[in-house]
């Protein structure tokens, strides 16, 4: 019996048996390519989205749908910008298009129970908004049990566990973009993509309280990176990804509850 929980792994007969005989939840990955400094892969938000989806749908019983791999324009103070290569963007017309589409077809197949992981600060609103358009098509249609879920990674995540690995303070969320809190994420799901020869000296972006477009990119260190890097450990990742898993587990618990293995 083929036990995968990659929908891209299942025939349509086992797909179908899981998200309508056992009701289970699809989980929906949207990255982004992004640069995340010298020393970190651009698809750095994908990996760690899509490891977040696999290991949740392992706990609590679901299935991983093929993850969104571009998400919304980098901005300078939480993603470095847009101007950088490799980073390759979507507008958010197009973003919110391809998740109402996908929710669409996942709900024209028979699954009532989506789960957005999101890791992409960029994505977050332009994902509520598809979220909200999606209900609303799939109501058109007849489809009126259709729910998703979205849990919001600053309310899921736990700083206590973090606090022994930040003595020096933590900036913020959206600052840590390719700092220590990703690198360590990487070095524990994907050493082999983290070059840590070329981590750039410590240093914290100064980004001013205000946008100006164009963007004004002289705000942004030459390296992509917001925020030092030093010290980031695979340890220190093994607790911040075990917190991302928690979370999304526990959200789909408290809102799907039959999901629950």
């Amino acid at each position: 019996m083929n036990d995968s929980v990659l929908m891209s792994e299942l025939s349509w007969c086992e797909y179908q048996r899981r998200i309508i005989d056992e009701q289970l939840p699809v989980l929906l990955p949207v990255g982004a390519i992004e640069q995340h400094g010298p020393h970190l892969p651009l698809a750095t938000d994908l990996l760690i989205t899509q490891a977040i989806a696999e290991h949740t749908a392992k706990r609590v019983g679901g299935v991983v749908a093929p993850p969104l791999c571009y998400g919304y324009k980098s901005q300078c103070r939480s993603g470095g910008g847009n101007h950088f290569c490799g980073t390759t963007s979507l507008d958010a017309d197009t973003l919110i298009k391809n998740i109402v589409d996908l929710a669409r077809e996942f709900g024209r197949h028979g699954v009532r129970k989506l789960v957005i992981v999101d890791l992409h600060f960029e994505n977050d609103m332009f994902v509520v908004e598809a979220c909200d358009l999606a209900i609303r098509e799939l109501k058109r249609e007849g489809i009126n049990d259709f729910k998703i879920l979205k849990p919001h990674v600053a309310s899921i995540t736990h700083m206590e566990k973090l606090e022994p690995f930040y003595p020096e303070g933590f900036s913020s969320m959206a600052l840590e973009h390719a700092g220590k809190l990703e690198t360590s994420t990487m070095l524990y799901l994907h050493p082999e993509l983290v070059d840590i020869t070329k981590f750039p000296e410590d240093k914290l972006a100064q980004i001013p309280p205000y946008d100006t477009f164009p963007p004004a990119i002289e705000h942004v260190p030459a390296s992509g990176v917001l925020a030092p890097v030093s010290g980031a450990s695979r340890e220190m990742g093994e607790v911040a990804f075990g917190d991302l898993v928690d979370g999304w587990a526990d959200s789909i618990k408290a809102v799907f509850p039959r999901a629950m293995k």
